[in-house]
């Protein structure tokens, strides 16, 4: 079956979007951490871009891996998470990630396998930011 992706919204609180190119890439800091929205170009249609692929942590690491793969996609936006508290960071990292997976339609529309994960360590936290989910899966 072939997955159907919702359209790519631009946010206002997201850098990008940029070419997933390591030329790009190359200009963020090892440090830089936050959560990552991938997209590719629509079918026949050079402007539109689909949602792909919703992730967090430091953002150059997993850019890389993405960019390496068959059929990476072709953009990316990010959001840094400034934050001195790592908990702070990874907190917010998290409930960010999760809004963004559900407004894109959760993995049966992204190529994301599963629920975004609480960050680890943190039990005290529910098993999603968005209310009324639970965290299974979908």
């Amino acid at each position: 079956m072939t997955k159907t992706y919702f359209d790519y919204d631009e946010h206002d609180f997201m850098r990008g979007p940029y070419p997933l190119t390591s030329a790009r890439i190359d200009r963020l800091s090892e440090q830089t951490f936050g959560v990552y929205v991938l997209a590719d170009d629509g079918p026949n249609h050079r402007n539109h871009r689909l949602t792909v692929y919703i992730g967090r942590g430091y953002i150059k690491t997993r850019l890389l891996r993405h960019e390496e793969g068959v059929n990476a996609p072709r953009y990316f936006s990010f959001v840094e998470i400034d934050s001195l508290d790592p908990h702070e960071a990874n907190e917010e990292a998290f409930r960010i990630e999760c809004a963004l997976f559900h407004k894109y339609g959760k993995a049966r529309y992204l190529n994301n396998r599963i629920h975004p994960a609480r960050p680890k360590g943190r039990t005290d936290l529910p098993l999603c930011a968005e209310s009324g989910c639970t965290g299974e899966a979908y």
